[in-house]
């Protein structure tokens, strides 16, 4: 009797394991076009010639998006783009970049 108990114990717990890992396989896939938050890494929230600053998403690999997307931006002025402030609430993060 104990032994059936065990092993119903170990097949909920690996049923278990599977659904987490893959719940977090498919949360951190970056989607194309999809919101920030839902599957999309990143998007512009403010653009001028003087900075960029964008709302990104750091578990799926926003803040890389975020820093390509703004060197683009202020290379197109012919400036570098340079990190000042960040800030963020909850899971979702800003940065601010001066185009110098």
């Amino acid at each position: 009797m104990k032994e059936k108990c065990v092993d119903r114990l170990f097949k909920s717990i690996s049923r278990l394991t599977i659904i987490v890992i893959s719940a977090f396989t498919v949360a951190s896939c970056a989607i194309d076009g999809a919101p920030v938050g839902w599957g999309g890494s990143h998007r512009p929230v403010l653009l001028n010639e003087a900075s960029a600053t964008f709302e990104y998403d750091p578990l799926v690999g926003g803040y890389d998006k975020v820093m390509e997307a703004a060197s683009e931006h202020c290379s197109s002025f012919g400036k570098n783009a340079v990190p000042t402030q960040s800030g963020g609430q909850g899971v979702l993060r800003t940065q601010t970049f001066e185009c110098q």
